[in-house]
């Protein structure tokens, strides 16, 4: 007989387990996933968008672009922020896109509208200076 506290850290271990699998992707997250992802990864971007927004769909790119060449060193996930109202109150997500960094769980930087890769590069190596960015922009 499976009792639930069993049963939730399977389920949880799958959820690590899946998200550790695809360091490459970002994640599509929610109110109740967003806590359990933060605290996956250390260092965690987070894109809060809105469905339709041309500067957030821009952003998604130059987001992925990223997390495919820093190769794991950092966890990137989306959040469509009309749709999570306690995301959005939380961190006072106004306008869209809005990128929220966080190390160790706690929100370290916040910047509001599309953001250029050289401008968010240069924001993470500020944040994280053993970061190698090498892949995603010359030094």
């Amino acid at each position: 007989m499976i009792t639930l506290s069993a049963l939730l850290v399977s389920c949880s271990a799958m959820a690590v387990a899946n998200l550790q699998s695809n360091v490459n992707k970002i994640s599509e997250l929610n109110d109740r996933s967003l806590n359990n992802t933060l605290a996956i990864y250390p260092f965690f971007i987070l894109d809060c968008y809105e469905p339709g927004c041309d500067p957030c769909q821009r952003m998604n790119a130059t987001l992925v672009e990223l997390s495919l060449g820093l190769g794991g060193q950092a966890g990137f996930g989306k959040i469509n922020a009309k749709e999570n109202n306690r995301t959005a109150e939380t961190y006072n997500i106004t306008s869209y896109p809005t990128l929220l960094i966080f190390q160790n769980k706690t929100l370290v930087e916040k910047a509001v509208g599309f953001g250029s890769k050289s401008m968010i590069v240069g924001k993470l190596r500020r944040l994280k200076p053993d970061l190698n960015t090498s892949l995603v922009m010359p030094v």
